[in-house]
């Protein structure tokens, strides 16, 4: 069986040698200079301009280039403030600001921090350089940051950086045909899916937000469908061991030969319980969710999704005399996931397909990953949930509409704590999805 890794560097390679000119390639070191911003930063540009970044842009938000041609020797692993002095557009090209603050000597256009691109529009990072015309910034939005010399190549917020330290592909070989051979990936969508390279980055765009580290494994084979949805695991023979009593992975295939204890490890054999739904970063991102949950094993998980939301919700439902059923923690299942439709922002909740309660919570976790976040909608007075017996539009009215939304406000206040104890929990666990 051939065997084919799929890591951060061989995507953005290409991106990285298209920004360094040509005429200068002859005289490129092997690594160059930048300011690689912390997190805190990243998050705090992509918040205050994401409302200017046209849709489907490449967000950037994570570098200040020193010296694209070189590395440098003085200052290296020494913190860094930057102010945001201006923003700049190159119209259908890039989207970039400018930033004061680095003390030593810089070798590019002007300090800037690339905002966003338009990549599917042929754009590349090197496009901000120019930008003409720049508005001024007043606000005093403070960036800080680390100097360091990046290996030509890797991806520049940087591996050692991101929590997802591995994106592997195991058995995605293709037949003489040049399509994918049917192993326990049944569908060619899924298939074309994982390997993708778009598709790769914008997986690691979505788990960049964990508190954890993240290993993700895709094992295209034959004969270990058995192990679908099998959440954690025990004994490691279940990953080592061969077909059909195991996943048949050889130390090798793994990223430095072995299962990491200090990342959440997670192997895809396939897409199951979701045929009819392509796995797209987003559902990768959901099932990652039923992974952690899969058989009842995750205690800190069941206690965030069985005790503290839903004591959250009954509070809400209390407020609008909602019957509510201590058992099931629901009375009515129809007006529940109606209720989930109706607070929820992601696509599915938009397009009304929370048709099972339980699903809203995987759907609420894969938020958080992508977003570091969770986000709500806030509730009328006047709620429609379902309808009466005759056919006509059910409405509860809340005694305090403005008590309501303030215990959404801190279910997204307090939601975030609970998902990085989820995943703190799972830290050195290995599950098979």
């Amino acid at each position: 069986m051939s065997t084919s890794k799929t890591t951060y560097k061989d995507f953005y390679q290409e991106e990285m040698k298209s920004s360094i000119k040509a005429e200068t390639k002859k005289h490129l070191s092997e690594k160059y200079a930048v300011v690689l911003l912390d997190k805190e930063s990243k998050h705090k540009l992509i918040e205050k301009f994401s409302d200017i970044i046209p849709e489907g842009w490449e967000i950037k938000c994570h570098h200040m280039t020193i010296d694209p041609y070189k590395e440098i020797s003085d200052g290296v692993d020494e913190s860094v403030t930057l102010m945001v002095s201006a923003i700049g557009i190159l119209p259908d090209k890039a989207i970039a600001v400018k930033v004061v603050g680095y003390k030593g000597k810089t070798n590019n256009s002007f300090p800037h921090v690339t905002i966003a691109i338009n990549e599917k529009g042929g754009a590349r990072s090197k496009d901000s350089n120019e930008i003409k015309e720049w508005r001024p910034i007043t606000e005093n939005i403070v960036l800080t940051g680390i100097v360091k010399n990046i290996e030509r190549g890797t991806p520049i917020h940087g591996l050692s950086e991101s929590p997802l330290k591995t994106y592997t592909t195991l058995g995605f070989d293709r037949n003489d045909k040049g399509g994918f051979k049917n192993k326990s990936f049944g569908n060619d969508v899924d298939r074309k899916l994982v390997t993708d390279p778009n598709s790769v980055k914008k997986v690691a765009k979505i788990f960049s937000h964990s508190n954890a580290n993240i290993d993700l494994y895709f094992v295209n084979k034959k004969g270990i469908r058995q192990f679908g949805e099998y959440g954690k695991i025990e004994s490691m023979d279940l990953i080592f061991n061969e077909v059909p009593n195991g996943l048949g992975i050889k130390p090798e295939q793994l990223k430095n030969g072995e299962i990491n204890d200090d990342a959440i490890t997670v192997f895809y054999i396939g897409n199951y319980g979701f045929e009819k739904v392509p796995l797209t970063p987003w559902v990768i991102a959901h099932r990652f969710g039923h992974a952690l949950r899969a058989r009842g094993k995750n205690e800190t998980w069941d206690y965030m999704f069985n005790t503290w939301f839903p004591s959250e919700i009954k509070m809400i439902f209390e407020e609008y005399g909602i019957p509510w059923d201590k058992k099931s923690y629901y009375s009515d299942p129809s007006e529940l996931h109606n209720f989930y439709n109706l607070i929820g922002t992601m696509r599915s909740a938009r397009e009304n397909k929370i048709t099972r309660p339980a699903e809203f919570n995987y759907e609420l976790f894969a938020q958080y990953l992508s977003t570091g976040k969770i986000k709500l909608n806030r509730l009328p007075r006047n709620l429609h949930l379902g309808y009466s017996g005759f056919g006509r539009k059910k409405y509860y009215i809340a005694k305090d509409i403005d008590f309501v939304n303030e215990m959404i406000q801190r279910i997204e206040n307090t939601f975030p704590f609970y998902a990085n104890d989820v995943l703190n929990a799972a830290v050195g666990d290995v599950f098979i999805m």
